[in-house]
């Protein structure tokens, strides 16, 4: 089935524009929100994990990942 004829969400552009301002919106809200949480360095056997890592990887991969699609929502071609 293709896009003309499925319906939904993303059926025109003025759809698709709306749904990539959505996704630019939580992206911050991620960025935000990942920001204001602590998270505690994890211990597996004699190795330990610093929290800030797992902190740096939600806020950097995920939001990017969102921007990206959003983009390519509102047309824009990467």
């Amino acid at each position: 089935m293709s896009e003309e004829s499925g319906g939904g969400f993303g059926r025109n552009y003025l759809m698709r524009l709306m749904r990539g301002i959505l996704k630019l919106i939580l992206a911050g809200f991620i960025i935000s929100a990942v920001s204001s949480i602590n998270i505690p360095d994890l211990n597996i056997g004699d190795a330990t994990v610093s929290g800030a890592l797992f902190k740096a990887i939600l806020q950097f991969i995920i939001p990017i990942s969102i921007i990206i699609s959003a983009l390519k929502d509102m047309g824009v071609d990467i």
